[in-house]
């Protein structure tokens, strides 16, 4: 039996009408430690969703794939997110879970590109989210706990030593902070929970040092050395857009995203644009029409930008050119190919930009 066919009976006993907000929650089902881990499959529509959490994490490589039952089928994970899943269980928590990689058929197009396009609702109406952050590491418990007593408003700054401030950084820059899904994940949930191995914490009490950092780590140089490592992580993007969220009435464009994103990664690079549309302020009106597909290549993405600004402005204008020069290195297109450069110069109607034409763009 093929990949493809293998999914398709998987899929077939909870199958989405794809005409609708339907999507499949999975439930993580009670056993002891040995057993393989189990799961079943629930749907249900968006339009008054029972509670349900929503799950951000980072997918892994491939190396290490492990096995669990899907509604009595064989199926196979990538080891961070069967650590999760392990934790769940341990816990006896008996949540119903929105998980991509399980609540996605993967090979088929159609229904991801249906899904991604419900991606905003969906972490925006999970009654929580919860990130999960990887296994514990021999500092994560460290870090964690100083958070936690910064929170509390305690002193920490006497005390602070060369290794917490280690521990805190490697906190903040792990794996989890560099994909570019997690960032409309964690701006849009309406509560947010991080795990890393069992313990957890608010993500309130994970941005205070970043929104109260001069005063929490002025007092000392081990401090004011972990405080500059902090606003330089990864984390550190995250968390003030989340708070930028919060604070205010707009949301950024697209352009914008893109821009200040483009450091992240992702497995397929179609998503470093795909992941930040739940987030602009511009997706659905004239000026972009963007919309998740799958069918299209990562060139054709690129000039279906180039596209609408050509039919909104009659040429590119400036902010269009250096956003297209983002937009281009994002999607690791090839430089200045034959068939880019005719079409940046002839069907753009591109003339003339300060003295710059559009191939020095690229």
């Amino acid at each position: 039996m093929t990949t493809h066919e293998s999914s398709n009976l998987i899929y077939s006993t909870a199958h989405l009408d794809l005409k609708s907000k339907e999507i499949r929650l999975v439930e993580i089902l009670p056993a002891d430690e040995a057993t393989v881990i189990s799961c079943r499959f629930h749907t249900q529509t968006l339009q008054k969703p029972a509670p349900y959490t929503a799950l951000s994490y980072t997918w892994g490589d491939t190396n290490n794939m492990k096995q669990i039952l899907l509604d009595g089928e064989v199926f196979k994970v990538r080891d961070n997110l069967w650590q999760f899943l392990h934790q769940i269980r341990e816990q006896g928590r008996r949540d119903r879970f929105w998980i991509d990689a399980i609540c996605i058929n993967q090979e088929n197009v159609e229904e991801r590109n249906h899904q991604v396009a419900l991606m905003k609702d969906i972490y925006s109406k999970a009654i929580l989210v919860a990130v999960w952050l990887g296994p514990a590491a021999a500092n994560s418990g460290l870090a964690i706990k100083r958070l936690k007593s910064i929170a509390q408003g305690k002193d920490v700054s006497a005390d602070w030593t060369q290794y917490d401030g280690r521990a805190l950084e490697l906190l903040c820059n792990r794996d989890y902070w560099l994909r570019i899904w997690i960032v409309q994940e964690f701006v849009l949930a309406q509560e947010l929970t991080l795990h890393c191995g069992s313990d957890s914490l608010s993500w309130h009490i994970l941005a205070f040092p970043f929104v109260h950092h001069t005063e929490l780590f002025d007092k000392s140089p081990a401090a004011r050395v972990c405080d500059r490592e902090l606003q330089e992580s990864m984390a550190a993007v995250i968390i003030h857009q989340r708070i930028r969220k919060e604070t205010e009435v707009t949301s950024p464009p697209l352009t914008e995203l893109i821009q200040t994103h483009e450091r992240m990664e992702s497995t397929d690079v179609r998503d470093k644009v795909y992941g930040l549309l739940g987030l602009a302020k511009d997706i659905g009106l004239p000026e972009i029409h963007i919309t998740a597909d799958y069918s299209k290549s990562a060139l054709e993405i690129y000039w279906d930008f180039v596209d609408d600004c050509r039919e909104q402005h009659g040429r590119l204008c400036g902010m269009c050119a250096f956003f297209a020069r983002s937009l281009h290195r994002t999607l690791e297109l090839p430089r200045c190919t034959a068939p880019i450069l005719k079409r940046g110069l002839y069907l753009v109607n591109w003339t003339e930009h300060n003295g710059v034409f559009l191939a020095e763009y690229f």
